[in-house]
This record gives C-alpha cells, sequence and structure tokens, in this order.
C-alpha cells in the first residue's frame, strides 16, 4: 500500500514508492545561474560588513569585490628564473610583485608565481605585507561571503520558499527525498557537504548534469532533490 504524503507548502501529494515519476528535475545549468545570483547578491550585501570592519580595525581584512569588479591591479616588479626538473627538463618561473586597488581605495601587496611547463601555467599568489614584504594570512571578505551563503541558503531552503532568491528567481526549490520541505538542520548539512563538491575539482557539482535525477554530490549525501518549482506529476 502506498503512503501518501502532503507536502505542507505546495499541496501536493507524493508517494514513497514512486517519488521517481513524482519529481521534474532541474538541470545543471538552471542551478549555476542560481548560484551566480545568489553569490552576487551575498557578495554585495557582505562588502559594507567588510569595510566597518576594515574601518574600525585597519588590515585585518582584505576585501574583494565580486567578478574583481572596480579592482585595479598593477605589475610592480616582474623576473623571470629557470628550473631544471628531475627528468632534465627545465620550467619557467616567473615571480612579480602586484599591486592591487578595490574600490579606489583599498591597496593590497601580492607575490605572484606563474610557471611554465609542457604547455601549462601554473600560478599562485600570495598577500604581502607592504613594509616587510613578509607574507600575510588575513581574513578576505569573499571568506566571510562564502560562510554567509551557507547560513542564507540553509535558512532559505527551510524556509516556506524552499528555495534561495537565486532558486526562486530560476524558478526552482530543494525538497527531501519524500517531496517535503527540509528542516534547518538537514538544509544546513546539504550546504556544508558542498565541501565535497569542491574537493573532487568540482565534480561534485557537475554531476548534476548526468545523475539520474541530476543530483549534485551533496544532494545525494543529503538525500534531496531539486526540482522545479511549478513541479507536476511527470518524469524529469
Amino acid at each position: 500500500m502506498d503512503k501518501h504524503i502532503n507536502d505542507r507548502d505546495y499541496g501536493t501529494t507524493f508517494t514513497d514508492i514512486d517519488m521517481e515519476n513524482s519529481f521534474r528535475y532541474a538541470g545543471f545549468w538552471r542551478r549555476f545561474i542560481a548560484v551566480i545570483i545568489d553569490y552576487v547578491i551575498v557578495s554585495v550585501l557582505v562588502l559594507p560588513l567588510a569595510v566597518i570592519i576594515d574601518t574600525l580595525a585597519p588590515g585585518s581584512i582584505v576585501l574583494q569585490v565580486p567578478f574583481d569588479a572596480l579592482t585595479a591591479e598593477r605589475v610592480i616588479s616582474t623576473k623571470s628564473t629557470e628550473e631544471k626538473n628531475s627528468d632534465g627538463s627545465t620550467t619557467v618561473v616567473e615571480a612579480r610583485r602586484i599591486e592591487v586597488t578595490v574600490l579606489g581605495k583599498w591597496t593590497y601587496l601580492y607575490s605572484e608565481r606563474i610557471k611554465h611547463f609542457a604547455g601549462k601555467t601554473e600560478k599562485t599568489r600570495r598577500l604581502l605585507d607592504p613594509k616587510t614584504e613578509t607574507e600575510l594570512r588575513e581574513t578576505q571578505s569573499s571568506n566571510i561571503a562564502i560562510l554567509v551563503l551557507i547560513v542564507y541558503w540553509s535558512l532559505m531552503e527551510s524556509s516556506r520558499f524552499q528555495a534561495s532568491i537565486g532558486k526562486r528567481a530560476l524558478g526552482i526549490r530543494v525538497v527531501d527525498e519524500h517531496g517535503r520541505r527540509l528542516t534547518t538542520l538537514r538544509a544546513l548539512g546539504r550546504n556544508a557537504s558542498k565541501v565535497f563538491s569542491v574537493i573532487t575539482l568540482m565534480v561534485g557539482f557537475a554531476m548534476a548534469g548526468w545523475t539520474k535525477n541530476k543530483q549534485a554530490l551533496h544532494d545525494i549525501i543529503a538525500r534531496c532533490y531539486v526540482i522545479l518549482a511549478d513541479n507536476g506529476d511527470t518524469k524529469a
């Protein structure tokens, strides 16, 4: 006998047995665009907070604008050297000092190391103290934005909307394996699990493009689905 479960926000009835035929799943690109929208919104909101923190405690945070908007870079110095590899080949290494100015006011000094080998380029960048040129490990505003995003996604996905602003704009929402709204704890677990999608070199996110129910790795871990908001009773 099928057990029917009612979605408390949408009045849609699903069954435990026929879940696969109950959802129309959201694909990778729709989800990707929703993430971009949310990232921009949260980053813009976090920026004034970062400015306040830096004003109260100068040098305690590195300001960053989404997609490096309103950010200027200037190469101060460049030096190229060659490194011998164990196989006898040579790798060209380019060392730079770069000055980055954000919003025309906040300026930071970075050391950049670029390795050219086998037709590939490997780049690393480190923040430096402008006086001593020693490496600094300051908090970046983008890191704060990521933490805020996790909390924001969790609260919105467990709300009556079942979706963040970005997801709502793209007409999608998040449900559990029974088609119900997520609890706050489960939503938090789902979003915290995105770290596994990141450490797989983003393959965990890309899985939403080819898995049977269009689930990313963190969806599978949390047993959740991202579906179309106007979900019908037809298979995706």
